[in-house]
């Protein structure tokens, strides 16, 4: 039975309704048998989920999708007619023209000519991985041995050098942090997309392993519900959004005169080593304690128990405490190598982070076009560096194949130099355009060009 809150709220803490294909249903009791975990299906709860449930169950049977789905399907049409999504409601709140997501993709049945031959010819690869190995297909799309052996081996860099780190080597203030980035990159983005492992409670502990990273919760609700879903979509990808008062990375928004100064070189320099402080704070801020009721303007709120609220703002303060305030109780040394060891590791740790991010996604030619095929879509607003490179791949986590990457999510990255050649020649056939720059230097440069480009007044 739906429970209503005290207000009369369908969409509360102890419900999980959804609409996916324009039809509702009630989740609520099938998140503890979900094969993807109840935290994953929870994120859909009170939203259109038709991409995520799209982009999720990508290989999966449709037929078989289908039969699960009608068990849950909601057949009171009145009460189906009075339900709106958070999307919906937010839209009337901020005046946002957000529309329902089947405004902004079409869904042909079976998927368009493009996705049809692009998912599976992927598929038919990873049918082949699972019968070379012996395992089953879900499996196959996981990450394999010599990816547990790459997570350990940069997990145990990580750790061994906070022995020198807290006894206040200064070399340790970049070794530290560039060995938490590669494990983070290699543990915590593919953990986030349930993509270590089939076991959910594994995704989960791993993905709290990472404590320079943002949270988590806070992550899914930014990447996996909205930045994954509405890629480089003004006013419903995050991403596109952040700090939008002092900086403009879309050309939908509006042009502000600070926004002429964001490429300043103490401006740019700022927004580079400070911008992962805005994932630890600024995230739960605008979660949690600004009482807005979506975060950045773009991603609905989950109504939640204040008991989780507190838990999870309690183990924040922790992790923050912990990073930011360890050497002034440690260390012996003087105020100023104290207050070295608290901000520069973080400093850097945001460097490498938006060295591996900003040049997926916010370069000119992925801000050009869009489709209203979502697998199509993905491509266009997507942009590879040094993809066969392993130097690229273990430095990103795999986050240099980006394209193949928004393409299957629940994939590890480990796959993505494997499945790309297939890509690529699929978007050629399909005159698809497949954005790529060879390395770091010419992706970033790319990044800047985007960054001068929205400082420019229309």
């Amino acid at each position: 039975m739906i429970k209503l809150d005290e207000t009369g709220n369908y969409h509360n803490p102890h419900n999980i309704l959804t609409r996916i294909h324009g039809k509702w249903y009630d989740l609520t009791e099938f998140a503890s048998k979900h094969p993807g975990g109840s935290t994953a299906l929870r994120l859909a709860a009170g939203r259109d989920a038709t991409v995520m449930f799209q982009s999720q169950h990508v290989f999966s049977s449709n037929t078989y999708m289908k039969s699960v789905l009608e068990k849950y399907r909601i057949k009171d049409k009145h009460l189906c007619q009075s339900l709106k999504t958070l999307e919906e409601i937010d839209s009337e709140r901020l005046g946002h023209e957000y529309g329902l997501v089947d405004d902004v993709y079409d869904w042909p049945e079976g998927g368009s000519e493009f996705t049809k031959e692009v998912v599976g010819r992927v598929k038919e690869y990873f049918i082949g991985e699972a019968k070379r190995r012996g395992i089953s297909l879900r499996e196959s799309i996981k990450a394999t041995p010599r990816r547990h052996i790459e997570m350990v081996a940069t997990f145990a860099m990580f750790l061994l050098s906070l022995y020198w780190f807290f006894q206040g080597y200064f070399i340790t203030l970049l070794v530290t942090p560039a060995f938490a980035w590669i494990f983070a990159a290699n543990s915590f983005h593919d953990a986030a997309h349930y993509a270590v492992s089939t076991k959910p409670w594994v995704n989960r502990f791993v993905s709290y392993l990472s404590p320079y990273f943002s949270s988590p919760t806070t992550w899914a609700l930014q990447h996996n519900v909205a930045h994954h879903s509405y890629t480089n979509m003004a006013h419903k990808d995050p991403d596109v959004a952040h700090a939008s008062y002092i900086r403009r990375d879309h050309p939908d928004f509006e042009w502000l005169p600070v926004h002429g100064q964001q490429v300043g070189l103490l401006k740019f320099s700022i927004h580079i080593l400070f911008a992962v402080f805005g994932l630890i704070f600024m995230n739960e801020y605008e979660t949690y304690l600004s009482g807005k009721k979506s975060y950045n303007e773009s991603v609905p709120i989950v109504p939640q128990t204040k008991t989780r609220i507190a838990i999870h703002l309690v183990g924040r303060l922790l992790t923050i405490s912990f990073i930011f305030f360890w050497p002034f109780f440690i260390l012996e040394q003087g105020l100023g190598t104290k207050l070295m060891f608290s901000i520069m590791p973080f400093c850097l740790f945001s460097l490498f982070f938006m060295m591996n991010t900003q040049l997926n996604h916010l370069v000119p030619e992925a801000l050009e076009e869009n489709s209203r095929d979502f697998y199509v879509h993905e491509v266009l607003t997507s942009n590879n560096f040094g993809e066969q490179s392993y130097l690229h791949y273990i430095l990103s986590g795999g986050l240099n194949m980006q394209a193949e990457h928004h393409l299957f999510p629940t994939v590890n990255q480990c796959h993505l130099m494997k499945i790309q050649p297939i890509v690529k020649e699929v978007c050629m056939k399909y005159k698809v355009p497949y954005h790529m720059c060879d390395g770091y230097f010419d992706g970033m440069k790319k990044y800047i060009i985007h960054s001068c480009n929205m400082a420019k007044k229309p």
